[in-house]
């Protein structure tokens, strides 16, 4: 499909039961449409395309991320008409879905593109909940916070194939302040129906706000883009843009960021809630069982049942470490053995080059050779090789994370790291890190979703916005964090935590994992406090106190998410498990991974998805392999690396 350019008032394509064309316009701040050739029969292809840009137009900052230009001089739209047009507009989404699978359409096809029903349902809940009024200021995800890294600091962020585009991020730039007014309308509503962010995290947010201000507009970091124009099309023209940014950003868009913050600082902070979790919200807990079904894809899962299931993995992994702690004869307590580890000489780095390298060693050299076990050879190329590894932006709350790279192939993937405080990270966290966040991890997932059969809207989700969620689009997380922490466990088969420590640190993770479903529903559900759940991470993970108060922080701002990773891997284990039983040691690992991958939908859709493609392919066996000469890697038992790594522990610590 030849991607439509955008008018200035948005159009909605409507009317499908008679074969043509109605329009209905929309307010003209959104920046969405839904598009139908006239008189043209939808088709799988062309209803998913059409999706994928309207979510596009939805974050359109997230598309230019992704490599898709169109709308590189647009910013997402943030206010109340808006969300409701797009609420109609989903509902012309849901009939054209219909219409195509009451055609001729493959079972692979019919389950893809009813998820865009289910994308569409889980949005207008969230509309219809008000979460939007929550708005994007929030520590995590905020247009002080990240959403300036976005703008800014990403690499190939814009396509300028002519000297027109040059004006495209002055121009997303100069629609800022019209959409802090409207950011701050929202918060106002907020107050009024009592749904606002925590107390617990203004501080952050504040100082996030404070520290924008106070540079020069050529010293900002709103200006970097600006610095980085190519010249091909004359330095006069770059030169023209730049004066034109630095007086926009001095002179209308500092002082619109001083008004925002001084409305956060005079008048919504006192009417945060007092609460961390979301519970104190009018319908608070239905907003949060609509949380917890968009990040785990699961229809109608509760918090009571995970956080028992987070109770009992907790209880387990304990048990597994204390067993371990045991076979060497260590005489402590958890919390002391913890300390123990983390101060244990040689677990730290002098400075952030020793890191980094550090973190792309155990890549290029110990786990990307063990790859072609696990996953499709031909898969791996020079993307999924040979990832950015950068250190974080300010402000981000996590250890690790990873950004997809560009479809139009200009940026690579990147995994980055935060080293704002060096000191706390210790190298026994960074094998099992780098298989979650690199890998066969998120990276080479992402790399995957980009070649898969999977269509547009599910290959390249945008993501973002994750402050007003549910009222957002769905991207599958406990798929894509469940496949994460799976390939933690899959470096046990691997033999990659030959190193007691490494061994430990994959327990260390898993246990965060767990107490992850605990903590998230305990703040949200079981009303506790941050310095509970604190505590409860403190007391049942290797964390520092650091690391874990920035965790909690980051559960209060984002209710839910933290959920998807352990009900993700507990699912895709018990997919396996199923196979494992059918098959035996003809289990081809390599061809159910690439099954696994292949079904980008929804976990309550996973089996079924998998059944398709085996009726599709063959059973996922040795012979099945794809231009592969290797066997299936055997199954390893989490016992048997346990018991060898604990041998090499004993003589680890008599060393010490």
């Amino acid at each position: 499909m030849v991607p439509r350019q955008p008018h200035l008032l948005w159009i909605l394509v409507a009317n499908l039961t008679f074969g043509f064309v109605s329009t209905q316009v929309l307010n003209e701040t959104c920046v969405w449409r839904s598009v139908k050739d006239n008189n043209t029969q939808d088709s799988v292809l062309g209803l998913s395309q059409d999706f994928l840009e309207f979510k596009q137009r939805f974050n359109p900052i997230m598309a230019s991320f992704r490599g898709f230009h169109q709308f590189d001089d647009k910013l997402p739209p943030f206010n109340e008409a808006c969300y409701h047009d797009m609420r109609k507009a989903c509902d012309i989404f849901i009939q054209r879905t219909d219409a195509v699978l009451k055609g001729d359409v493959s079972d692979l096809d019919a389950l893809y593109i009813s998820t865009i029903k289910w994308e569409c349902r889980m949005f207008q809940e969230g509309v219809d909940l008000k979460t939007y009024v929550l708005a994007n200021v929030g520590h995590f995800q905020g247009l002080q916070s990240t959403m300036i890294d976005f703008l800014n600091n990403q690499e190939h962020l814009y396509d300028f194939s002519n000297v027109t585009d040059l004006e495209k991020p002055l121009i997303r730039l100069q629609s800022l302040p019209k959409l802090m007014d409207d950011i701050t309308t929202l918060l106002r509503q907020g107050i009024d129906i009592g749904m606002t962010i925590s107390r617990q995290n203004m501080p952050k947010i504040k100082s996030q706000f404070q520290a924008i201000q106070g540079q020069l507009p050529e010293n900002s970091t709103l200006f970097k883009v600006f610095k980085e124009l190519p010249n091909q099309f004359g330095e006069d023209s770059v030169r023209a843009i730049q004066d034109r940014a630095k007086s926009f950003i001095g002179n209308q868009l500092m002082p619109a960021y001083q008004k925002l913050e001084n409305f956060i600082s005079n008048e919504y902070e006192s009417h945060a809630r007092k609460t961390a979790g979301i519970f104190s919200f009018p319908n608070g807990r239905n907003i949060y069982q609509k949380c917890l079904e968009f990040y785990t894809t699961i229809d109608d899962i509760t918090a009571e049942e995970i956080h028992q299931i987070g109770l009992e993995e907790v209880r387990n992994l304990k048990k597994s470490m204390l067993d371990v702690m045991k076979d060497l004869n260590v005489n402590m307590t958890f919390q002391e053995f913890s300390s123990y580890v983390r101060d244990t000489p040689g677990q730290t780095f002098q400075t952030q080059e020793e890191l980094l390298d550090y973190f792309q060693s155990l890549l290029s050299d110990v786990i990307n050779p063990k790859l072609p076990l696990i996953v499709p050879r031909e898969l791996l190329n020079d993307q999924i090789l040979k990832p950015s590894i950068l250190p974080s932006p300010p402000g981000s709350g996590g250890l690790a994370s990873f950004n997809s790279g560009s479809v139009d192939g200009k940026r690579a993937g990147a995994i980055f790291i935060n080293l704002e405080n060096l000191n706390a990270i210790k190298k026994f966290e960074l094998m099992t890190l780098m298989m979650h966040e690199g890998n066969p991890g998120h990276n080479f997932h992402s790399g995957f979703k980009e070649k898969s059969p999977a269509l547009p809207h599910l290959a390249y989700p945008p993501f973002g916005r994750h402050v007003t969620v549910p009222a957002n689009f769905p991207i599958y997380s406990a798929l894509s964090e469940g496949w994460g922490l799976y390939s933690e466990y899959l470096g046990l088969e691997l033999g990659l935590y030959k190193d007691p420590y490494d061994l430990i640190g994959f327990y260390s993770w898993n246990l965060l994992r767990a107490a992850r479903l605990v903590v998230d529903t305990g703040i949200h559900h079981y009303e506790w406090t941050a310095e509970k759940a604190v505590e409860y991470v403190l007391e049942n993970t290797f964390l520092s106190r650091h690391w874990a108060e920035g965790q909690v922080n980051r559960y209060i701002d984002w209710p839910g998410q933290a959920t998807a990773y352990k009900i993700g891997e507990r699912y895709i284990k018990k997919m396996r498990l199923k196979y494992e039983e059918l098959f035996g040691d003809q289990l081809s690992l390599p061809e159910f991974h690439r099954r696994i991958l292949t079904c980008q939908v929804p976990l309550d859709k996973l089996e079924q998805c998998l059944g398709i493609l085996d009726e599709m392919n063959g059973d996922p066996v040795v012979s099945a392999l794809h231009n592969s000469s290797f066997n299936a890697l055997p199954v390893i038992s989490v016992i048997a690396v346990s018991l060898f790594t604990v041998v090499l522990m004993k003589t680890h610590v008599r060393q010490q």
